[in-house]
């Protein structure tokens, strides 16, 4: 469900970066930390809006835990 409202929604807007946070946190969960840490990088400097922003922000920290 989350790989296509990523694919569907404009990149570094606050739906792309919902959907992805939701992905890098279920990777996380079931244990593909490799998984999560790739999707968290490729997500930087992508933010387009405040609401994205604020959606990067949480992704960096979840980055900083998983790639480590």
């Amino acid at each position: 469900y989350w790989r296509r409202v990523v694919d569907g929604a404009t990149a570094g807007g606050t739906a792309w970066y919902e959907a992805r946070l939701a992905q890098v946190q279920l990777f996380a969960e079931t244990g593909e930390k490799g998984q999560a840490c790739e999707l968290a990088r490729g997500a930087r400097g992508r933010a387009t809006s405040t609401g994205g922003d604020a959606l990067a922000a949480r992704l960096r920290q979840l980055e900083t835990t998983l790639c480590q």
